[in-house]
């Protein structure tokens, strides 16, 4: 009997020891993981047309793969403070890799950083975080959406009248980059063409409507706006209308929403500079798997461009560029 008592006892002893080897990691307590790698995903919004699609490449990915993903967004490209705490978070909760579109890419670079220094692999999807400080880049050819929407303005318009351009919310990769490619465009292959206005705005339904209409007045011969963001761009649709400006003014936009889709079969816009969003997501997980695996990783992935215009709708392969219809996160 006493032998079989400290039998039991050695047992136990053992198991209490394992088991403070995996509870007490490194000093501190940590919760047991689930089976298989948790990654976290940050992002600005869930209001917008891009990221959604983004979402779901990542989250169908993820499924594919096996992956916990846990996602939170900050609620607007505004909310610097609270996307930041939200990393944080997220590394608290011990994910194995974060994924990051960032509200200002200037703005989380520490936070960042410091997941890097903690052996965290980050993987910048969407808008990206300004530091080259990261496992990988996935990225879209923004620069040649603009030059695609320049192209296709042009075309529309013989190579000569007003344009107006909005940018999109500053501070950011995507949308800088665009607006590069955009007026860089019509500076080597467009004189005739006249960038008349531009402005860096929120994405804002009210204030693309308000400086739409603005613009009317302000420059009566207007026949074509740039916009980098096609929530934006749908608003100014509004405003064109309302004025009764369709037959005058042309829109070149990028990322069609389902609004974007009607204005393209009403002739009401030129064309889209479309990236392929649902691949971007999809790239970004298996780069951050990549990582934590300890396999070999590309510091950038560029995916490329697509130009959708009313003539190509029919034949056009939207797989890699939106979501089902089905999905709502």
């Amino acid at each position: 009997m006493k032998k079989r008592v400290v039998g039991i006892a050695l047992i136990l002893v053992l198991l209490l020891s394992l088991v403070g080897q995996n509870v007490f990691a490194g000093g501190k307590a940590e919760a047991p993981k689930k089976d298989g790698y948790t990654f976290g995903f940050a992002m600005p919004m869930l209001t917008n047309s891009y990221w959604i699609p983004l979402l779901y490449g990542i989250r169908s990915e993820c499924e594919k793969l096996g992956i916990n993903l846990i996602e939170v967004e900050a609620g607007g490209f505004g909310n610097l403070d609270k996307q930041i705490s939200q990393i944080e978070n997220l590394m608290q909760q011990g994910v194995d890799a974060l994924l990051v579109g960032a509200t200002d890419g200037a703005g989380v670079v520490a936070i960042v950083e410091q997941a890097m220094d903690m052996g965290i692999p980050v993987v910048g999807v969407g808008s990206q975080p300004k530091t080259d400080k990261m496992t990988t880049k996935v990225l879209a050819d923004d620069y040649d959406m603009g030059v695609i929407q320049a192209e296709a303005l042009a075309e529309i318009l013989n190579g000569k009248g007003e344009v107006a351009m909005f940018s999109g919310p500053p501070g950011n990769n995507w949308s800088e980059d665009r607006a590069d490619g955009f007026r860089d465009t019509v500076a080597a292959k467009y004189p005739g063409l006249k960038i008349v206005a531009e402005q860096w705005t929120e994405v804002s339904r009210t204030i693309a409507i308000d400086l739409m209409e603005t613009w009317i007045q302000a420059f009566p011969n207007l026949q074509g706006i740039y916009s980098a963001n096609d929530d934006l761009a749908a608003a100014a649709v509004t405003a064109i209308v309302g004025a009764n400006k369709q037959n005058q003014i042309k829109v070149a936009s990028a990322n069609p929403t389902d609004a974007g889709f009607e204005n393209l079969k009403n002739n009401l816009m030129a064309a889209f500079a479309i990236q392929q969003t649902v691949l971007q997501g999809q790239e970004g997980v298996r780069a951050a798997l990549k990582a934590v695996k300890g396999e070999p990783t590309e510091k950038v992935v560029v995916t490329s461009a697509l130009k959708l215009t009313a003539e190509n709708f029919a034949t056009f392969d939207f797989s890699s560029v939106r979501h089902p219809d089905w999905f709502k996160p």
